[in-house]
């Protein structure tokens, strides 16, 4: 349940903890003095209205760094890059979309595993280097996209074995 008073943070339970919304953010999103706020609703309340969603993170107590995982697409990262400022904002490209582009390229699959291997280790101009004499329309697109996301991509083993980041 939200409390009522006026000019305070309300908390809210949701599937992802406690959540604390000032009287703006709740109106926003359609919360109710008193009512329950089910986590679909919370979900769905931020969908088609970006700003709102940048306000509540840059709201919230952050972490320094504050560590982004995501996909490829540019709509996730445009959001990204709002909240927190560049230099206490840590964005990783998620293993599983690498992982999913890089076998999108398809061919040879010992290429293809040496390549996993090598991105595994965050060796990203290797692997642009392996793809490089590849004609393949599909190769492009992978080397683009590692270009454009050259800086999201980590040594994902580090991560993982040091149990810093859920990578993998």
């Amino acid at each position: 349940m939200t409390q009522t008073n006026i000019g305070k943070a309300r908390k809210v339970k949701s599937c992802v903890g406690v959540l604390k919304l000032k009287a703006k953010q709740a109106q926003r999103i359609g919360l109710k003095p008193r009512s329950q706020l089910s986590p679909c609703m919370y979900y769905e309340a931020f969908f088609g209205d970006n700003q709102s969603l940048i306000d509540y993170v840059n709201s919230q107590p952050l972490t320094n760094p504050l560590v982004c995982l995501g996909d490829g697409h540019d709509g996730v990262w445009n959001l990204v890059k709002e909240f927190a400022t560049s230099s206490s904002r840590w964005e990783i490209l998620d293993w599983y979309h690498l992982k999913e582009n890089l076998y999108k390229v398809g061919g040879s699959l010992k290429r293809l595993k040496q390549a996993e291997a090598l991105l595994w280790a965050g060796q990203v101009e290797v692997v642009r280097t392996l793809f490089s004499h590849c004609r393949l329309k599909q190769a492009k697109n992978f080397c683009a996209y590692l270009e454009q996301h050259r800086q999201r991509i980590v040594n994902y083993s580090y991560y993982q074995s040091e149990q810093l980041c859920s990578v993998g």
